[in-house]
């Protein structure tokens, strides 16, 4: 250890750097504080033995500049003076010196002091080189997640888009990096779109993963036959073309088999026929969706269900309504309607996320999104969620579907028994 005697005392500075050095030590000297302080500006020096009364600057002074200074490094600071006041004491910890030692001091008590500053000194730079190879690990994890996250989001379909005459769109905050939602919505056959929207158990990276898995699972497989694009019917790539209930009973099924570990998930899965209007879900374990026909009220609607991968024998069941020109239905993952607000702790909850809905509903379904996000960083108090945000929003923009309305025949009496 490369130690600094500072002592105006030219005896007291041989004797200690005597014994410094048969301790195996490297000794720098200065005669006052004065010249002590600018060897430890220019130089790298952790441990300081100074006498107390110096001349230019005595030793409290040093040691407070010390402390003052920021340095980058640890300086173990013992301070020795003949003063044997118990206020002497006090005054120079304060000051603040790690140690102290009354002259005359004894050879063997300054030397296992000096080796428990060196164990403390040596300590200290284990920490901060832990601490760098955190910080550089923590880069590499902030990179690579950021990346993980570019890739869900763009997993996520577009914004604003239009199939027919339904328009959708949709709001995703992760509470991280990645998400453990997801939602889409692409067209099957000529005349249906599915949409769903899933929320994995847990956070962070496994929920993201197992979400990112279950997006490709969902998604169709797009095959040329006689240079016509189909879908195929393809093990669980085929699953968007299967009613709604075997969708995510297959699912189910196959989760249970191992796939995905100690996970499950709830979710939303529709399929709208856009030639009559009639919106086919099923629900397992997530919130209810919530659907609010043109100048009616907004209300829940679906059966509940089991989460998929939980129970073997569970059993999935679709629920049915028709959409009409300007009806409206959104589905929503339980991290809105759990936020929690930032002055007294209360949820957002359902009936607020109606309301919502509901005095909204002269504006475009393309604005709801981020006329929803303001209002909930309002509720919460900042940007920062407790869990991932994801909102679906889907409208029918036609009155062109009265061969629709008469295939289907459906009353509202037949909707509220089917939903």
């Amino acid at each position: 250890m490369r130690i600094l005697i500072v002592d105006d005392n030219q005896t007291i500075v041989l004797l200690l750097s005597s014994l410094l050095k048969k301790w195996g030590h490297e000794v720098v000297v200065a005669e006052n504080g004065e010249l002590a302080w600018q060897l430890l500006q220019h130089d790298k020096i952790q441990f300081v033995i100074s006498d107390w009364m110096m001349p230019c600057m005595d030793g409290a002074t040093l040691c407070r500049k010390i402390r003052g200074a920021g340095f980058q490094d640890y300086v173990y600071f013992i301070m020795i003076t003949a003063i044997g006041k118990k206020g002497g004491i006090v005054e120079g910890m304060e000051a603040g010196a790690d140690d102290y030692l009354s002259k005359p001091f004894d050879s063997e008590e300054l030397r296992v002091r000096i080796n428990a500053g060196c164990r403390l000194l040596h300590l200290e730079s284990e920490l901060l080189n832990r601490n760098k190879h955190l910080a550089v690990a923590y880069k590499l994890l902030s990179r690579d997640l950021e990346a993980a996250a570019i890739v869900q989001r763009n997993l996520l379909p577009d914004r604003a888009a239009t199939f027919g005459h339904a328009q959708f769109d949709w709001l995703f905050v992760p509470t991280s990096f990645v998400a453990g939602d997801i939602l889409d919505y692409f067209r099957i056959m000529d005349h249906h779109v599915a949409f769903y929207q899933l929320d994995v158990s847990g956070h962070g990276v496994p929920s993201a993963m197992l979400s990112v898995t279950l997006s490709k699972f969902l998604q169709p497989e797009l095959v040329v036959v006689d240079q016509s694009t189909k879908f195929s019917e393809k093990s669980l790539t085929g699953l968007s073309l299967f009613p709604p209930e075997k969708t995510v009973s297959e699912l189910n099924t196959s989760f249970l088999s191992g796939v995905n570990g100690d996970f499950y998930f709830t979710m939303v899965y529709a399929i709208l026929n856009l030639k009559t209007g009639e919106l086919t879900f099923c629900q397992a374990g997530h919130p209810n969706p919530i659907f609010m026909p043109e100048g009616g009220a907004a209300r829940l609607v679906g059966g509940g269900g089991f989460p998929v991968g939980l129970l073997p024998e569970a059993e999935y069941e679709s629920c049915s309504i028709v959409m009409r020109n300007k009806d409206r239905f959104f589905l929503y993952s339980d991290g809105i309607v759990d936020c929690e607000c930032a002055v007294d702790g209360e949820i957002f909850g359902e009936e607020r996320l109606i309301k919502f809905i509901e005095d909204s509903r002269l504006s475009p379904v393309t604005d709801l999104n981020a006329a929803l996000k303001s209002v909930l960083i309002a509720w919460r108090g900042g940007e920062t969620f407790e869990d991932d945000i994801s909102f679906l929003a889907v409208e029918l923009n036609s009155r062109r579907m009265q061969q629709g309305r008469s295939e289907v025949s459906m009353n509202s009496d037949d909707i509220e028994r089917r939903c």
